[in-house]
């Protein structure tokens, strides 16, 4: 399958998402998206609200690309001076277009310990989800490309979400404190739980508080 923006776009991955709930014969569901995932999560709302039994957001991108300003700054001011050299050499056009790919995933190995906020979780982080045969960086790059060239807004249609919503996030996250806040006060049912000393993967980082969220907002939904 060819990857490029005719097959790597949200209305595909919302279309997956919608097979799937079909396939699984169920008539609303509760959605866990994480960073990207939460994104998706919330394009899925917009379209789809009466499936929505619930919605778990995890670090979760913004309810607008506007998220985007202030992430990647966010993540260079936490990266020693080497690190961001090593950016700075894997960004560079002409070496980025001979292998994107590699350019990618080497980027993404290099900020690791800037999503967290002990270094220490960073390398099990690299070891289990950033080896190059456990995701493909291109998909990365076609969805990343597009919402430069067609930003999302998702907050006019989720304004009218009935179903309640959890928004778990890490007090570190360089994703921010405000795309948070942004998607809570946006979403009419939407609860807001910081995880402290906590970056991108409050699960990772913080298993068992994050776990209990979870099951707390699970067990006392209407």
């Amino acid at each position: 399958m060819a990857i490029d923006p005719t097959t790597i776009n949200f209305e595909a991955y919302i279309n997956d998402l919608e097979a799937v709930r079909k396939h699984l014969k169920v008539e609303r569901w509760t959605l866990l998206g994480h960073s990207w995932g939460g994104i998706l999560a919330m394009a899925y709302a917009a379209k789809y609200p009466q499936r929505i039994q619930a919605m778990i957001l995890a670090g979760s991108g913004g309810i607008d690309t506007d998220f985007v300003k202030y992430y990647t700054p966010n993540i260079l001011s936490r990266l020693s001076p080497a690190e961001r050299e090593e950016v700075q050499f894997w960004q560079e056009p002409q070496r980025f277009m001979v292998n994107p790919n590699r350019a990618v995933l080497e980027f993404s190995r290099i900020i690791a310990p800037a999503m967290v906020f002990d270094r220490k979780h960073a390398y099990a982080l690299v070891e289990q989800t950033l080896k190059t045969d456990a995701f493909n960086p291109a998909v990365n790059l076609v969805m990343s490309q597009q919402w430069f060239a067609k930003p999302y807004d998702f907050k006019a249609p989720l304004r009218q979400l009935k179903a309640p919503v959890l928004i778990v996030q890490g007090r570190q996250d360089p994703i921010g404190e405000i795309t948070a806040y942004q998607i809570q006060q946006t979403i009419p049912n939407a609860k807001l739980q910081f995880v402290e000393q906590c970056g991108h993967w409050a699960f990772v980082e913080h298993e068992q508080e994050f776990l209990q969220i979870v099951r707390d907002f699970m067990k006392n939904m209407p």
